[in-house]
């Protein structure tokens, strides 16, 4: 589980290089790369059918409301 959140971790910090390339796109994330990538979840998962320890994260432009009150 570690793993994961070193992951999501890289994800975030890494976000706008991301963003340059896979906007309004899935991705699917191992040992901190991009393995894989697709505009659909269903394509990336069928691609990722045989693979282990990855993540998805969709990569967009669109500004959401933060959550955190700190």
């Amino acid at each position: 589980m570690g793993k994961s959140i070193e992951d999501f971790k890289w994800i975030r910090e890494n976000y706008q290089e991301l963003l340059k390339r896979y906007n309004k796109m899935w991705i699917a994330v191992n040992d901190k790369k991009v393995i894989d990538s697709s505009k659909s979840l269903e394509d990336l998962k069928r691609k990722m059918r045989n693979k282990k320890d990855y993540i998805f994260e969709y990569i967009t432009d669109v500004q959401f409301p933060s959550l955190d009150k700190g």
